[in-house]
């Protein structure tokens, strides 16, 4: 039971709270209740015995009353006596009672009156009691307050241990900060730098005070200022809680210099967004072996796909296309054409003029028959040896034709003399042309073997001409 304790002061009454049921001990007591000063209350059956009145603030026993019974009444009857905690008066027969009272329990303040005992003295031991219950109660008071007092200081201790260890992680983090080797500052809502680490301040050539305060722009203009990327429109704008941008300083007289910006929320003490952290990596280098990888890539893609010699497509980018036009062809239901070109006498060349002047011979006539297409989807390609093949999508008969008679007409202006032809005295070649709308997944191949028959029937026919077959109306 928590005791309501209060310290006695004269004008109080004092509660006496008293367990007996002996007539003549009610007799002794019924007289100190006679002053004004004191409240006697009687409970006069142990069994019944609870928690006295909170008010109460001396505890008189009977003690010859509650040992006649049982001992497990009584030993419940002591352990209450012990939990309430009350200043206690044992009145007892003999002083062996005593010893029995003290093996059986231990109080703050009790005391003991040996039965029969006067008035006079009852009341005088009372009142003494009553004094040490107020002492008693002012003791508990102070130890209360002591304790409340003990608490604030452990908080403030605790307070203060906080502030210390927040301050001490602070110091840790600003040096992580600035020893980072990337640039790194804090940006404000409105664009204002909060915090900026050693490396961007030496970067800048400024003190960090006269970065404090300023706009982001104005000290670092970069290719993102004021655009959508922008780190912290990414994140303020957008909500995104990561983004990274690359971006280029131009450097007068110089190569641009490039970096990699990354931003991210940075979040306030309260736990809401107050800004933005931002970093800029320096990758320039990283960006110079980029570019020199896609050169190297774009070289031997080159490589890959165009003739060494002729320096035009090769058969296998020839392959993979006439796939390709083929599908679209088909799927718009246009015509596709294929133009099958042969240098004539070609070997007859290279025998007597030599494998160099040969190679001089396929090269002009691959540049001349390239020069004959103006459309960006017209394909020219080294088909094999002094064959050429032409790929003319969208174009019908009559235009394959009319690009043939071109093809023919450039190499003869070429005016290569070839003394060992037997078709003609300068170098001439012979071609076939093949059309077709395309209407099966794999037609294409039927339409180079058409075309490649037209290039044998005008070999045939005596070279230096053009024979063509329109596959729809299958008319030569």
């Amino acid at each position: 039971m928590k005791n309501k304790l209060k310290l006695t002061t004269d004008g109080d009454i004092t509660v006496i709270y008293v367990v007996s049921n002996c007539g003549e001990k009610a007799q002794v007591l019924s007289k100190v209740s006679e002053y004004s000063r004191f409240k006697v209350t009687y409970v006069d059956c142990v069994e019944k015995f609870g928690e006295p009145d909170t008010d109460s603030d001396i505890l008189v026993i009977d003690y010859d009353f509650v040992t006649a019974y049982d001992n497990s009444i009584v030993d419940k009857f002591m352990e209450t006596i012990r939990v309430v905690d009350l200043p206690t008066l044992f009145l007892v027969s003999d002083e062996l009672d005593i010893n029995r009272i003290k093996d059986k329990i231990s109080l703050a303040i009790s005391d003991f009156i040996v039965y029969p005992v006067s008035d006079i003295i009852l009341k005088s031991k009372i009142e003494l009691f009553e004094k040490l219950s107020g002492l008693f109660k002012l003791v508990n008071k102070l130890f209360t307050e002591l304790n409340e007092a003990n608490n604030i200081y452990d908080a403030i201790e605790r307070a203060n241990n906080f502030a210390i260890q927040t301050e001490l992680e602070n110091i840790e983090l600003m040096q992580v900060f600035n020893t980072t080797a990337g640039k790194q500052w804090v940006i404000d809502d409105d664009y204002k730098v909060m915090m900026i680490n050693n490396s961007f301040v030496d970067f800048l050539g400024i003190k960090r005070e006269d970065a404090i305060g300023k706009k982001c722009y104005d000290l670092f203009k970069c290719s993102i200022c004021h655009t959508e990327q922008c780190t912290l429109k990414q994140i303020k704008i957008k909500k995104r809680t990561f983004c990274e941008a690359d971006v280029n300083i131009p450097a007068a007289g110089l190569d641009d210099v490039f970096y990699i910006a990354s931003g991210s929320p940075f979040i306030g003490a309260v736990g809401t967004q107050i800004g933005v952290i931002e970093e800029f990596k320096d990758i320039t280098l990283r960006k110079k072996m980029e570019n020199e990888l896609e050169v190297s890539n774009k070289k031997l893609m080159s490589l890959a796909t165009t003739d060494g010699l002729t320096k035009i497509n090769n058969r296998r980018v020839f392959d993979d296309k006439l796939v390709v036009e083929w599908a679209r062809m088909r799927r718009s239901k246009s015509p596709l054409t294929v133009i099958m070109c042969d240098v004539d006498h070609f070997k007859l060349y290279n025998d007597h003029y030599g494998h160099l002047k040969g190679d001089n011979v396929l090269y002009s006539v691959a540049q001349a028959i390239n020069s004959a297409t103006n459309r960006a989807a017209d394909f020219v390609a080294r088909f094999g040896g002094e064959e050429f093949v032409i790929l003319l999508p969208e174009t019908d008969i009559e235009g394959a034709v009319a690009v043939a008679h071109k093809i023919q007409k450039n190499v003869n202006s070429l005016a290569i003399e070839h003394s060992k032809s037997k078709t003609h005295s300068n170098v001439t070649i012979t071609i076939g042309v093949a059309t077709k709308i395309p209407d099966g997944e794999k037609g294409y191949s039927e339409l180079v073997e058409q075309a490649d028959q037209q290039l044998y029937l005008a070999k045939e026919a005596g070279r230096n001409r053009i024979y063509h077959s329109n596959l729809q109306c299958k008319t030569l």
